[in-house]
């Protein structure tokens, strides 16, 4: 993962070591996507206290995630997918469309 910073963050460093939740979404600053991040950010506490990271991805440009970021208020790290979108399938249902993946599950293809 690329961060907004420009940081590379790889999902192994995580592996036994902190919970990490992904999610993915379409575009910065779009009402569906802001709301999904409104919420994560809402509920931040709860995830750190749970010992998880969240990560928001989307294809946007590190400068959108930066600009979005800050806007909302958010405390997560928005990043842009590399080889994460091949390597890690999100999957949706109704109630949950966030991919977690717990510290000793991180596979063992993350870059």
């Amino acid at each position: 993962l690329l961060s907004e910073s420009g940081e590379q963050v790889r999902l192994s460093a995580f592996r036994g070591k902190r919970w990490v939740v992904l999610y993915f979404y379409p575009k910065d600053n779009t009402p569906g996507c802001t709301t999904e991040g409104q919420h994560f950010r809402d509920l931040h506490d709860e995830f750190q206290k749970a010992g998880c990271d969240v990560y928001g991805i989307s294809r946007d440009s590190l400068k959108s995630h930066e600009s979005f970021r800050t806007k909302m208020s958010f405390p997560f790290t928005a990043t842009r997918p590399s080889t994460t979108s091949r390597n890690v399938s999100p999957s949706r249902n109704d109630t949950n469309p966030e991919v977690t993946v717990a510290p000793s599950a991180v596979s063992s293809r993350s870059p």
